[in-house]
């Protein structure tokens, strides 16, 4: 389990980076059984002249490019936040795309694919969590 959230000293932002840059690639390498890359339509926001009601029912847009500047800089303060980037920029694409559409699918895949991957470095790199992260992950872990 990681750290609490506080202590990110230069050599924690570092693993920090890394372990994001792991998880936005993962998540890079998804692709449906034809071979296609489900990230491709999440890389960049609409274009609002195509889609300007996208703009209006979405209020906090965020796309792959976001997640890729803000995880190799110090935009990040916990892992906690980069999770919840990326699963607003997956739940922003089941709210606008109908379920069962390919960016509906797509979404649910490389949701699948960021978890896994997100839960393995958790562990692994012994990264600054929030004590509310910590506790979630806690109370998982009790049997009932």
């Amino acid at each position: 389990m990681g750290r609490v959230a506080g202590d990110t000293t230069g050599a924690t932002r570092e693993k920090m980076k890394k372990a994001f840059a792991e998880c936005y690639k993962a998540v890079l390498n998804c692709t449906d059984e034809t071979g296609r890359k489900r990230c491709d339509l999440f890389r960049e926001l609409p274009d609002n002249r195509d889609y300007p009601d996208y703009y209006q029912l979405i209020s906090h847009p965020i796309a792959l490019s976001h997640l890729r500047k803000r995880g190799s800089a110090n935009y990040y303060k916990d892992v906690q936040h980069f999770r919840d980037d990326w699963r607003l920029m997956l739940n922003i694409a089941r709210t606008y795309n109908q379920e069962g559409s390919w960016v509906y699918i797509d979404a649910e895949e490389m949701e699948k694919v960021f978890v896994a991957t997100f839960n393995r470095i958790l562990v692994g790199y012994g990264l600054p969590v929030r004590l509310r992260l910590l506790v979630a992950q806690v109370v998982t872990m009790i049997p009932l």
